[in-house]
């Protein structure tokens, strides 16, 4: 599990990288890691990877807040700049 994570985390920071530290390119990236770590804790099924569980599902309702007020300081700047991802 913890190889898991750290291979995650070695992946958002090339994400990062890649996509020249863009707010809302890192906050795509940082939601596909999430859904890494969701679906091994589900597989896991231990009484610790439920608490991730439910840890990872509120950062996705601070993560969704964050993309909103990202797009919503792009379009009252009058430049709306749509990412092509990766």
């Amino acid at each position: 599990m913890i190889s898991i994570l750290i291979l995650g985390v070695g992946l958002l920071l090339i994400g990062l990288f890649l996509c020249n530290y863009s707010l809302f390119n890192y906050l795509i990236i940082l939601e596909n890691y999430n859904v890494i770590v969701l679906l091994m804790s589900l597989s896991i099924l231990e009484g610790g990877c439920r608490m991730m569980f439910i840890c990872m599902m509120s950062m996705f309702v601070v993560e969704a807040s964050l993309i909103l007020m990202t797009i919503g300081i792009s379009i009252k700047s009058g430049c709306i700049r749509i990412p092509l991802g990766l």
